[in-house]
């Protein structure tokens, strides 16, 4: 066949690798530099724990947020409308999931919320995870 060349790579081992340069370090500084600041919802509604990192599923769910945001912010290798598809199939999902009044943080009282300020509070609260816990 013209043009075939028996001694070519598959196309599979001929694609380089796509090695990206992330802006946030770890899944910890993405949630300090994106999450937080961009969730701003009102606390009786969304629960949330300062301590997010404890929870195996929502470091999970945020580990999977940061790689997808990670990609999806640029458009040479992910298209242009994939920041949007971001928003709609991974953020608001997973959010709504991490958040909900039964998802990881039901055990938390909803009285602290529930009594709270009716306003929308500028950024959830968060602490650090320290060496013994993940950090």
């Amino acid at each position: 066949m013209e043009g075939f060349d028996e001694n070519e790579p598959e196309a599979a081992d001929a694609t380089p690798s796509l090695a990206i340069e992330p802006v946030y370090e770890n899944v910890y500084e993405f949630v300090d530099g994106f999450v937080r600041p961009m969730f701003r919802r009102n606390p009786k509604q969304y629960l949330w724990a300062e301590n997010w990192f404890d929870y195996p599923e929502v470091l999970d769910r945020f580990e999977a947020m940061w790689r997808a945001w990670e990609w999806d912010r640029l458009p040479d290798q992910a298209g242009m409308t994939a920041m949007a598809a971001f928003w709609k199939d991974t953020f608001d999902p997973l959010m709504d999931v991490i958040t909900s009044q039964d998802g990881p943080f039901w055990r938390l009282s909803a009285e602290k919320y529930k009594s709270s300020h009716a306003d929308v509070p500028e950024m959830f609260p968060a602490q650090r995870p320290t060496a013994s816990n993940g950090g």
